[in-house]
């Protein structure tokens, strides 16, 4: 499976077995009601993009998420207050990964 599409779905939680989707390209969460995204998502190491946008639930995103070295775009628009970003995230915008918030 190349790309998950879960957005709009009424879903509050990503099973742990999400980090073994190891060849998933594309995760589509926008608009579920996520309030955490499991550790296992950094796993997801041939993902190059992550849509994440409202989901006003979400507090906090993993310094997991530092892990997804070929990540290329990160949606975090719809975000009511300031969702902090990890360090280890920040880092990947040195090789290119574009946040768009």
């Amino acid at each position: 499976m190349l790309t998950l599409n879960l957005r709009g779905t009424p879903l509050t939680s990503l099973p742990v077995e999400i980090g073994n989707l190891a060849a998933l390209q594309t995760l589509k969460l926008g608009g579920t009601q996520l309030t955490f995204l499991p550790p296992g998502i950094g796993n997801l190491t041939a993902l190059l993009s992550l849509d994440l946008s409202r989901n006003i639930a979400l507090t906090f995103l993993p310094a997991e998420l530092g892990n997804l070295a070929a990540l290329k775009t990160l949606v975090l628009l719809g975000y009511v207050g300031e969702l902090p970003l990890p360090a280890e995230l920040l880092k990947l915008k040195e090789t290119g990964l574009r946040i768009r918030m």
